[in-house]
């Protein structure tokens, strides 16, 4: 197994780097730093970045609006049954907290697996690249989806939940 990069990788991560550096503007950077959720014009502003120096992602730019609409969608549908089961998990009721955690579960991998994929389509090849956080953040999704249980597996739960 070959653990270093060739000259011509090493190049590209160079020439990435450098990009990043000199075209990443500081406001969506500090964001990212510190965890704050990017508007859709910094997403915007980040993608035309891209689309100028050739590494714009597939679609662009009609799909892209779509996409990160769609995304949107799905993070605000999670980020509701977050506090829905919050709600729930405070009743004495043990079905109705099993029933809640195991929707929530589900719902909440599903929309981590969709935002997680499309954001590495949006960046295209350099999606999958360590440089970008996109790609850190697409792994933590990936395990947290995985952990306790796949969304499948809650969805399957849920539905035996229900039907007693």
């Amino acid at each position: 197994m070959r653990l270093e990069f060739t000259d011509q990788e090493q190049a590209f991560r160079e020439e990435v780097r450098a990009f990043l550096q000199e075209k990443l503007p500081a406001q969506i950077r500090d964001k990212v730093l510190n965890g704050y959720d990017l508007s859709r014009e910094d997403h915007v502003l980040w993608q035309r970045s891209l689309h100028e120096r050739g590494w714009g992602g597939i679609g662009w730019p009609k799909q892209f609006q779509h996409r990160i609409a769609d995304m949107v969608i799905h993070l605000e549908q999670a980020r509701s049954m977050s506090y829905l089961v919050a709600l729930r998990c405070a009743s004495a009721n043990l079905p109705e907290r099993r029933r809640a955690l195991s929707a929530a579960k589900a719902l909440i991998g599903q929309s981590a697996r969709f935002v997680g994929q499309q954001a590495v389509q949006l960046h295209g090849g350099m999606g999958m690249t360590d440089e970008l956080i996109v790609s850190h953040w697409f792994k933590r999704l990936t395990a947290a989806e995985l952990m306790f249980g796949d969304s499948d597996t809650h969805l399957q739960r849920y539905a035996a939940l229900t039907r007693e």
